[in-house]
């Protein structure tokens, strides 16, 4: 493995593993609408480790960086992920949107948050400048927290 943290384009079987990945701060982009030949032709282009669920993908187009993940399982996926980079997440960063990618920045206090999350007031709040979505740490981020920990993947 590189010194360097790797970069991930999963496939489109590995929807939920991106996401995970995304929580833990790992730049991973997505194309599930994106043919075998443009996912090959992405990774290699931009240096990114190619995840998929499928060998012929990995044999027949033989991109440059590719690891095939055999589990169904979001968690297990995740977990051999970790394994084979030598990663070793502490924490959730919520650094990175986890719908498009993007590296989240801080909000200004001011922009209200939703009705059903407005007694979060004190939280640090941020957003995705793309697509505008505000990420705060509450219970969903402590239920996918105990997840992770109840899995063994986070120290």
């Amino acid at each position: 493995m590189k010194e360097s943290t790797p970069r991930f384009l999963a496939d489109a079987m590995l929807i939920r593993l991106a996401r995970w990945l995304r929580a833990l701060g790992y730049d991973t982009r997505l194309y599930p609408e994106a043919t075998d030949a443009e996912l090959v032709l992405v990774a290699n282009r931009e240096a990114r480790w190619l995840l998929t669920r499928d060998k012929a993908l990995l044999t027949e187009r033989k991109p440059n960086q590719g690891l095939y993940v055999p589990s169904q399982v979001p968690l297990e996926q995740l977990a051999q992920i970790l394994h084979h980079f030598h990663l070793q997440p502490s924490t959730l960063s919520f650094s990175r949107c986890l719908l498009c990618n993007t590296p989240l920045e801080a909000v200004d206090a001011s922009l209200p948050l939703p009705d059903y999350a407005a007694h979060l007031t004190s939280q640090p709040r941020r957003r995705c400048p793309d697509c505008h979505r505000q990420y705060w740490f509450g219970a969903h981020g402590n239920r996918m927290l105990s997840t992770l920990r109840t899995a063994g993947l986070l120290r």
